[in-house]
């Protein structure tokens, strides 16, 4: 007597780089959250770098990290039939992971050169589609003609902020109904020097705050991968500030703030687009993207202002300070990220993966 196998669902294994930053943990989250909707049938797995912080992770979403198991194995054990990678690929040995998985790649904008490196890496032609986070205006960079039958500029993948996020926050952080709410975030936190740099500036604008607005409640998000315990409590001594280590709904701590002061990561710039929020945005250097770039369009937009790391303090503690106590000029700029709309990607490229999955 025989007996047959039931045909296993299709599987999709995504690479998560979440070592320092968010952007690669909440981008495939969003993705992930959107073709679970879209495709429940899809068997869905991820594999991390390191274990995501349980407040920013879907718990229904399993996920291992490098910690237990390395990459190579785990693809092996998983056998997906699609594998996603997102923005960096692994190492040459640790690529293919078998002959018959089909590959995806979400490839977010990057510097010139880091751009021209990518694509000159022939690991690229296995790639079934490759996913652009962005509008193809936004991108502003050329695709070469092998891929750009291949390559869908799908807009921006993040999350919306909750029609009652400003009830809600203002409720958890205790505010007043006369106070106003400043929220300071650096994203992950983990590259280290550029976060003390920013946290350092973000003391001086406190302080300053403190004794200018007493009616400012101040907001401190210091992101889980950032660890410097004597700045964190320097900053928890300044009147009117709450610092926490992580938020999971940041986009909505985002969207119920008067102002924000931010670096300028993918994710922290779209989450203030989407909640249409007045910001000063300190960029950092990064080795893949130019954040200087990204928030001077909506400086150029006047959506937000920009302060660049190397200034003196009191000039950032100045613009918050002019800034909050400015309510028209907030006003024209949230009306001001309107004329550059976030096109939300979430759906499209989860429509694009079901469909190579399929």
């Amino acid at each position: 007597m025989s007996s047959t196998v039931a045909p296993r669902n299709r599987r999709v294994l995504f690479q998560v780089r979440n070592r320092r930053g968010l952007g690669h943990l909440m981008r495939v989250q969003n993705i992930a959250t959107a073709l679970r909707d879209r495709s429940p049938q899809l068997d869905l797995h991820f594999h991390a770098a390191l274990p995501p912080t349980d407040e920013l992770w879907d718990p229904t979403l399993f996920v291992t990290d490098d910690t237990v198991i390395g990459w190579p194995e785990r693809a092996r054990t998983c056998d997906p039939d699609v594998v996603v990678y997102d923005t960096v690929l692994p190492e040459a040995n640790a690529r293919l992971v078998s002959d018959r998985a089909k590959y995806v790649f979400v490839m977010r904008r990057m510097l010139e050169d880091r751009g021209a490196e990518l694509f000159d890496d022939p690991f690229l032609e296995r790639f079934e589609i490759v996913i652009v986070p962005h509008t193809e205006t936004e991108f502003g960079q050329r695709i070469p003609n092998r891929l750009a039958g291949r390559t869908h500029f799908v807009g921006t993948i993040a999350r919306q902020p909750h029609p009652a996020s400003a009830a809600t926050m203002r409720a958890r952080f205790g505010l007043g109904d006369a106070e106003m709410l400043l929220t300071s975030t650096v994203g992950g936190g983990g590259f280290q020097r550029q976060a003390d740099r920013f946290f350092e500036a973000v003391l001086h604008t406190g302080r300053a705050v403190a004794a200018a607005l007493p009616n400012v409640r101040h907001v401190v998000v210091l992101g889980p991968n950032y660890h410097n315990t004597s700045i964190a409590a320097d900053l928890a001594e300044v009147p009117g500030t709450i610092v926490v280590g992580n938020e999971p709904r940041m986009v909505d701590l985002l969207a119920a703030s008067t102002l924000v002061v931010a670096e300028g990561g993918y994710n922290t710039v779209n989450e203030v687009r989407l909640g249409a929020v007045p910001a000063v945005f300190v960029p950092s250097d990064r080795g893949l993207d130019d954040q200087i770039e990204r928030v001077r369009r909506l400086e150029q937009l006047g959506a937000a202002a920009v302060w660049l790391p190397g200034g003196a303090p009191a000039t950032l503690a100045t613009t918050v300070i002019d800034l909050l106590g400015n309510e028209q000029r907030r006003r024209e700029m949230r009306s001001n990220h309107q004329m550059a709309p976030v096109e939300l990607g979430n759906e499209r490229a989860a429509e694009l993966i079901a469909a190579v999955a399929a």
